[in-house]
């Protein structure tokens, strides 16, 4: 039995909530486990997630009919290789309207291609209502939530708050020093190749940091695609 395609829309409906990072951590992630992946980032302007990764990365304009097609058409292919869509907030409506009218949570299903929600949260009521609202309006699409403290600070009370998403899985984000901030942000910068080889021009202090910030995220993403692969076990079974 094949496994599963899978699409990872990484979203919210408000901006500066580390939507772009939490995509750019994923995609990392699959390049540092030696797998390939297909990404796609709506941003037609500043393109932040395509930047990083311009080889694998599309970039669709969902304000014109061309990136609509390019975008929808190939996240339905089921050929195994993960989709990691980067859903700018100026584009979260478009998005969603454009899966309601053309079915397309449904039309994945029937081809083989499953949809999951990472959906970066924040400290608003709205942010959690429009969760609960896609959960209701597409009940079988998997969610998880992300808290980024850098981007979308919660507070004392963070935990408490993103567990009441509707979500099955939570990610925790933590803050960065605003120089280790700087580090990752420079245009060339790759946390796989970081992981993989470091940079002996990098000072051992912000090595360090930055090895204590990004491998707990790795470990978080580990442990949630054993918790997808258990569930392909069971539903293949």
């Amino acid at each position: 039995m094949r496994a599963r395609t899978y699409i990872f829309i990484v979203c919210s409906p408000h901006p500066r909530t580390g939507v772009s990072t939490a995509a750019r951590l994923l995609a990392d992630f699959y390049l540092h486990t030696g797998r390939a992946f297909a990404g796609f980032d709506t941003d037609p302007h500043e393109s932040p997630f395509a930047n990083y990764f311009p080889a694998n990365v599309t970039v669709a304009d969902l304000a014109n009919i061309q990136g609509q097609i390019a975008l929808f058409d190939n996240l339905l292919l089921a050929d195994q290789m993960p989709r990691i869509v980067d859903v700018w907030s100026r584009s979260w409506r478009t998005f969603f309207d454009i899966a309601s009218s053309t079915d397309f949570f449904g039309e994945a299903q029937r081809r083989g291609v499953t949809p999951f929600i990472l959906f970066a949260a924040d400290g608003s009521e709205s942010s959690l209502e429009t969760a609960e609202h896609l959960r209701e309006q597409w009940p079988d699409i998997g969610m998880a939530v992300i808290g980024n403290e850098g981007a979308a600070p919660i507070g004392a009370g963070a935990i408490d708050h993103l567990e009441r998403y509707p979500a099955s899985h939570v990610f925790e984000i933590k803050a960065l020093d605003p120089v280790v901030r700087k580090v990752i942000e420079a245009p060339d910068f790759s946390f796989s190749q970081f992981l993989a080889e470091p940079q002996d021009q990098m000072s051992i202090v912000v090595r360090a940091s930055l090895r204590a910030w990004l491998l707990p995220i790795f470990q978080q993403l580990q442990s949630f695609e054993l918790r997808l692969t258990l569930q392909d076990s069971q539903y293949f079974g």
